[in-house]
């Protein structure tokens, strides 16, 4: 294959954590997550912002030059199907018998980017694990290497193992599901009331204020129990098992702190996966024979374990994936192409490495002087411009200011390294309480990291190791341990970040003169987003999470923003259409109108294929999905019980502090969720319908005239009242879909119950109606 005028582009277009990655020449110069652009964390629908944003940057014609994208077959034969008879892609009516699912949908995602792509070819259907395979070993500097990949699932695995050498890797062993440390991290995390798939990092904070041993032998026994070489055995498959072995989730509870209990509980969680993961590397290099090893998936963004793994000297070197989650599949596929397809050569010469090493993750979109002064001009703030950014933040770092500082291209993956994070001193005692509740709004508990001079890692804690990627955890010094007390975590350790002259100069800078006026070549360094929202990729969006918070200072580029100089500011101004969802506004009346949303997305989906069909359109409402025969609708019996007991309570109940100077300036407000059952558990279907009836009903009480509109599928709008009635129809609805037996009723049978509960429901939204506008 010639490659001249051949461009690689690696993508993750399907489900959650959409990416895209470009190389040239082996090396990545751009990549982005499309949540950075959508606004919604882990990316979920088809969308490709950031890949319009990749073709413009480097002037690619999608026209005439030839491009090279990847696949996975991640897509079940059901998920396909849902989108063929939905009709919401008319392309895959013409696509679905020539070609199979993934390359179909990876030609749906194209198609629907509208940059017109002419001359593509879409290679190679590898399978999950090993992009995250080629994600953590083509980039690392190692020559050779064993390869661990871990993760809830892909493609049917959970864990693999492979050998890498040169520019090939060969698979040696892999975990089929249900048998999976990803899922039981995650199904512990949603269990506790946590969150979902991307907040597992909560529970390993949690973890290290609990006693591992009081839950151990309960978990060995009826959760999870592995062998010698860590090959896992998942006994509890969902949370209602879970139930029935911990009892008393705290998700079903609305507790807003975890007790000891859930302490201990999460400290059990990190201890069987740190010890799961410590034999699956000691079977490894069993296997392989090799000195490094490489790691990527979810569960490789587990920094405790990483730092364990580390210093257990299994291996001699550990490098892991900073974009370790599924969206570094993109960067999997891009290298895949490049060294697999193309068989670019991986190897030395001359005792110099001859392929191109990751040092950085700074490759996304980078904003220009003009995009900040244009960005202060529509908030009517001040600019100012000052020469020495760096003195100046560091001066005010250390004056105890809570620092928003936005530079350069945007990180890659979860972790903000210097160019989009949220600063304060680490010597501070009371920081970490300040920037947990008055700037990022999270749990108290939650610890910070502490980006430190490269050189100097080792003054501060127990290793040298170089830490770029803020994945590994170390032990705090004994005699540091008081005087950083902000970055400190309560059993002693940090997740730190080393930070390279070379890669940051800017960053680098600004710690050294911190170092001048404190004598401490650190700072406090965390992402800048607020809870459950994704890190802000513009100078608008650093902007409103500034003026939303009580960060102190602003610093984009070399223009400073004090908090202090802006007191008059008025708040209703950053609220409007902060989660823009601009394909729905068709619907709507000119004027103004309020995007609230809550969830973004955190309740997920059985029906994945509703995710699909969302789109850049927000999340998925549907009330009842009986066109679906795949559904379980026994689900639905045991929950409209609990379903009812929630809407008789919620009455009594806000937990949203909304005033009537923030409503009055809008004339209609659209509430975006997603209320569907998740695999590992029902409550979150009822979590969703308090949350919104909560919502709306508090947006009622303020302004009892206001026009609220929910967000349905396919972009879907109809009023909130209607919801109402659906949900207090829903017990009559479900005991006439129990009447069916989908498993064994073919499509025509089912049609008479479908069209009878239909008129007798006319408020419900069917999923066979979700290529239809409600208004």
């Amino acid at each position: 294959m010639s490659e001249k005028n051949t461009h690689i582009i690696g993508t993750k277009v399907l489900g959650h954590d959409q990416s895209y990655c470009y190389l040239k020449n082996g090396e990545i110069v751009y990549y982005c997550e499309e949540e950075r652009f959508s606004r919604q964390k882990f990316g979920w629908g088809i969308s490709s912002h950031a890949l319009d944003d990749l073709v413009s940057r480097f002037n690619i014609d999608p026209s005439k030059d030839k491009v090279l994208f990847n696949i996975y077959d991640d897509i079940d034969k059901f998920k396909y199907q849902s989108l063929v008879e939905s009709n919401f892609y008319p392309e895959l009516n013409t696509l679905k018998n020539t070609r199979d699912p993934a390359e179909v949908m990876m030609s749906v995602a194209l198609t629907h980017s509208g940059l017109g792509f002419k001359n593509f070819e879409v290679l190679n259907n590898v399978e999950h694990h090993l992009l995250h395979a080629a994600s953590a070993f083509y980039p690392s500097p190692f020559e050779n290497a064993a390869i661990l990949t871990l993760d809830g699932a892909g493609d049917g695995i959970s864990t693999l193992i492979a050998n890498g050498n040169g520019n090939k890797i060969d698979i040696k062993y892999k975990i089929p599901l249900p048998h999976s440390l990803g899922n039981f991290y995650n199904l512990m995390t949603i269990w506790f009331g946590l969150g979902k798939c991307g907040d597992e990092g909560k529970t390993m904070g949690a973890s290290s204020y609990g006693d591992p041993s009081k839950y151990y032998d309960l978990f060995r026994e009826k959760i999870i129990d592995f062998d010698e070489d860590g090959i896992t055995a998942l006994k509890a498959l969902n949370c209602h098992q879970l139930d029935n072995i911990l009892k008393n989730s705290p998700r079903l509870q609305d507790l807003k702190i975890m007790t000891q209990r859930e302490f201990d509980l999460a400290a059990t969680t990190q201890k069987i996966a740190e010890e799961i993961i410590l034999r699956l590397a000691q079977f490894a290099k069993k296997l392989t024979g090799q000195k490094h090893v490489c790691l990527a998936g979810g569960v490789a963004l587990n920094s405790v374990a990483n730092g364990k793994l580390l210093k257990s000297k299994i291996f001699d070197d550990v490098w892991v994936q900073p974009a370790a989650g599924d969206g570094g599949l993109s960067i999997g596929g891009a290298l895949w192409n490049y060294y697999v397809t193309l068989n670019h050569p991986r190897k030395t010469e001359n005792g110099e490495k001859k392929w191109w090493i990751q040092e950085h993750t700074y490759w996304g979109p980078e904003s220009q002087d003009e995009d900040i002064i244009e960005a202060l001009n529509e908030f009517k703030l001040p600019i100012k411009k000052i020469p020495d950014v760096e003195i100046w933040t560091a001066q005010k770092i250390f004056e105890n200011k809570v620092v928003g500082w936005f530079q350069g291209k945007i990180e890659a993956g979860p972790r903000s390294l210097g160019n989009r994070s949220i600063l304060a001193n680490p010597t501070n005692p009371d920081m970490q309480n300040i920037v947990n509740n008055k700037v990022k709004f999270r749990e108290p508990w939650r610890p910070f990291a502490p980006s430190v001079l490269e050189e100097e890692c080792g003054v501060y804690f127990d290793s040298t190791h170089p830490s770029p990627f803020m994945i590994l955890v170390y032990n705090v010094l004994e005699e540091w341990k008081k005087k950083l007390p902000s970055i400190t975590h309560i059993d002693g350790t940090a997740r730190v970040q080393t930070v390279s002259k070379k890669t940051n100069p800017r960053y680098y800078k600004m710690i050294e003169e911190f170092k001048k006026l404190s004598g401490i070549g650190l700072v406090l360094n965390t992402s800048f987003n607020l809870k459950g929202e994704p890190i802000v990729l513009t100078p608008r969006q650093a902007i409103i999470d500034f003026l939303r918070t009580e960060m102190d200072v602003l610093v984009m580029h070399n223009y400073i923003l004090e908090k202090k100089d802006i007191q008059s500011f008025e708040t209703t101004v950053f609220t409007k259409q902060f989660h823009p969802i601009e394909d729905n506004f068709r619907f709507l009346k000119p004027g103004k109108h309020l995007i609230i949303d809550y969830t973004k997305p955190s309740i997920n989906t059985t029906l994945e294929s509703l995710i699909y069909l969302s789109g850049t359109r927000g999340n998925t409402f549907s009330i009842l999905p009986i066109a679906d025969q795949k559904t379980s609708y026994a689900l639905w019996q045991s929950r409209y019980t609990q379903i009812t007991q929630v809407w008789e309570n919620l009455s009594q109940k806000s937990d949203f502090n909304i005033s009537h100077t923030e409503l009055q300036t809008y004339e209609g407000i659209i509430c975006s969720f997603l209320i569907e059952p998740y695999m590992l558990g029902y409550e979150y279907h009822l979590e969703a319908i308090k949350t919104v009836i909560t919502l709306c009903e508090r947006f009622l009480s303020v302004n009892p005239q206001i026009k609220i509109w929910l967000l349905g599928p396919s972009g879907v709008l109809y009023d909130y009242q209607n919801f109402k009635s659906a949900v207090s129809g829903l017990k009559e609805a479900v005991e006439s879909v129990m009447k069916i037996d989908s498993l064994q009723l073919s499509e025509s049978d089912i049609t008479p119950f479908v069209d009878d509960l239909k008129k007798r429901f006319p408020e419900i939204l069917f999923t066979d109606d979700l290529n239809k506008e409600a208004i």
